[in-house]
């Protein structure tokens, strides 16, 4: 992508995918367009759409019903919205279902990968941003926060349409279809990491897949509004190339390289930071290895993210990130018996019990890229970062940066406890550690310089 993309895209944004059937509420008029007939009105109400063929029935108050290959609904009213239920963070530990409202046009398809429905929110970028920084952190964030954070998500989408672009339909449908990209896989080994590119109806997701976006409800504050408008159009470049710009929810001290959490080419505005004020010495141990990084999760790291702070965290996290307390530092209990199943359950390889974690590789920031799981009928080395995670929970652990106490014998182990640091994988910007640098005083500018030392500033449109 080159410098300047010449004006504001409209985004398609997927709010469900491949359902058997979509409910939605229109507070206001819309028009019908499907492709094969006249413009028609859909009054305010609730309706419902099913597969049918290879298209689609709705169904909505009296007794309307209507058959066609997709529909498209475009407000009629400036203040018009459509409703839905979606699954917020889902596979996560704070899954949970709500009801969320969406600006601009909606469209219903027939799902590429299935035999389902999907629902696609067709919305301005700017008018998606403001929803996406008020979803992944709080409206009530300092200034600073949401302007860094609409430059950071803007570039990031950006760079993963172009990057999308650049696919053909053959190559977007057969990673629909794999779902993950496979560095290796076989009896003995699961390697793999997820990308975002994998959607085929649409450009985004609405959740953590690829970044938060759960519609009006969440714009609590006018500054929301105002930081999308102080940063219009501007994004992170490097090498006039509009930068991937990924972020997580806290680093847990330092950030993490890029490679350590999908392909193994070096990003270089992707590289690991130290989450600290330049007036303090930065981390004295080598994080790669077991024992610098077992010194490392002793130590009080002074790091932005290190915040205890409740009045703090109340401000800057959404409602349901603030029920999880503990992810600066953690510690998850597993019993053998307990993470076979997962390992059986999860990756399909039947371990048996597992009685030893064993690292393998570790990044910059402690995170595990491999590990070989041990089990009493065989082993298994799994990688990335986010398979060890999927692996060794229910749901995901917090993060892969963590060591293995046994409790028992290590030949007879009783528990396998996970301490660990920090929540998700750590790569770019450390959305505590950000909000912690607002709160303090910092400027939009010295967020981003701070996180993304070889990107720079620039504006992709006006």
């Amino acid at each position: 992508m080159s410098e300047r993309i010449g004006e504001e895209p409209t985004i398609a944004v997927g709010l469900l995918d491949d359902e058997t059937e979509i409910r939605f509420s229109l507070s206001h008029p819309y028009a019908l367009v499907p492709p094969d007939t006249a413009n028609e009105r859909l009054d305010a109400g609730d309706y419902s759409v099913v597969r049918q063929g290879s298209g689609l029935r709705l169904t909505g108050p009296d007794g309307i019903s209507r058959e066609a290959r997709t529909f498209a609904l475009s407000p009629s009213h400036p203040d018009a919205v459509f409703r839905l239920t979606t699954e917020i963070g889902k596979g996560f530990h704070w899954a949970e279902l709500e009801e969320q409202a969406f600006p601009a046009e909606l469209q219903l398809v027939p799902a590429s990968a299935g035999t389902g429905v999907t629902a696609v929110n067709r919305v301005p970028l700017e008018r998606y941003l403001t929803s996406v920084i008020c979803s992944e952190m709080s409206s009530s964030s300092p200034r600073a926060l949401l302007e860094a954070h609409a430059v950071v998500s803007r570039s990031w989408l950006l760079a993963r349409r172009a990057a999308k672009g650049r696919l053909s339909a053959a190559e977007i449908q057969a990673a629909v279809e794999a779902g993950a990209t496979v560095g290796e896989e076989d009896a003995s080994t699961v390697m793999r990491w997820y990308d975002s590119i994998k959607h085929a109806d649409f450009d985004v997701c609405a959740e953590d897949h690829c970044q938060r976006y759960h519609g009006n409800l969440r714009i609590a504050n006018p500054e929301a509004e105002e930081a999308i408008v102080a940063t219009r159009g501007r994004v992170l470049m490097h090498e006039n190339q509009v930068c991937e710009t990924v972020y997580s929810k806290c680093c847990g001290g330092r950030s993490e390289d890029a490679r350590v959490a999908w392909g193994d080419e070096q990003v270089p505005y992707l590289m690991p930071v130290d989450d600290q004020p330049d007036d303090v010495p930065r981390v004295a141990h080598d994080l790669s290895t077991e024992a610098g990084f077992c010194a490392f999760l002793e130590d009080d790291t002074p790091a932005f993210c290190n915040c205890e702070d409740e009045q703090v965290l109340a401000l800057v996290l959404p409602p349901r990130d603030q029920r999880t307390r503990h992810f600066y530092r953690w510690t998850e209990r597993l019993t053998p018996e307990e993470a076979g199943e997962l390992v059986h359950r999860k990756l399909g390889h039947d371990l048996g019990a597992v009685t030893a974690i064993e690292p393998l590789a570790r990044g910059a920031s402690g995170r595990l890229q491999r590990v070989r799981l041990v089990g009493e009928r065989a082993s298994l080395t799994v990688g990335k970062e986010l398979e060890i995670r999927r692996a060794l929970s229910p749901s995901h652990l917090y993060s892969s940066a963590f060591v293995v106490d046994v409790e028992g014998s290590r030949e007879r182990p009783q528990t396998l406890v996970l301490r660990g640091a920090g929540w998700g994988h750590g790569v770019g910007l450390c959305q505590v550690g950000a909000a912690v640098m607002a709160y303090r005083g910092y400027a939009c500018h010295d967020i981003l310089k701070h996180y993304y030392p070889h990107a720079m500033l620039a504006s992709a449109y006006a």
